[in-house]
């Protein structure tokens, strides 16, 4: 996604592919997911809406700790700016396609695609060659009250 392929499983309405805002590698590591979080808010600072900014550092926290828990695999989070959206995408060596579980009111984990689901404007995954992409896009206008931000 550095490059600004676009899979096959990524909405059309993006646009024109922008610039990439960022690109890290981490080891599957428990820790990963407050540094994501942290280099993912510095990167949006300029270029997203305040109120989407919470949104997209809780998807990322999920995506990472998805290819924590279930890939524990190397993995590469990539953020990138297209004409109409943010799109934040977790690369990991793991074969198996993510599935969105049911709800489990008891559970303790298991929520985490549906959080993704709820926060983002889209979302997706494509199987690559070795593992596969999971991606959200976030629209870049803001329908909040600038008062609020």
């Amino acid at each position: 996604m550095s490059h600004a392929p676009h899979h096959s499983s990524m909405p059309i309405g993006l646009g024109e592919y922008q610039c990439s805002l960022g690109q890290w590698e981490f080891s599957a590591d428990a820790q990963v997911e407050g540094i994501s979080r942290s280099h993912i808010a510095q990167a949006l600072a300029a270029d997203a809406s305040p109120c989407r900014v919470d949104d997209v550092i809780a998807t990322v926290s999920e995506l990472v700790a998805n290819a924590v828990v279930h890939a524990q695999s190397e993995m590469k989070v990539l953020l990138e700016k297209w004409q109409h959206m943010i799109v934040v995408a977790v690369e990991d060596l793991s074969p198996v396609p993510p599935v969105v579980q049911e709800v489990n009111h008891l559970a303790e984990s298991g929520r985490g695609l549906q959080i993704v689901e709820s926060v983002s404007d889209d979302w997706g995954f494509a199987m690559l060659e070795s593992g596969k992409c999971v991606w959200a896009g976030f629209a870049l206008g803001c329908d909040c009250a600038d008062s609020a931000h």
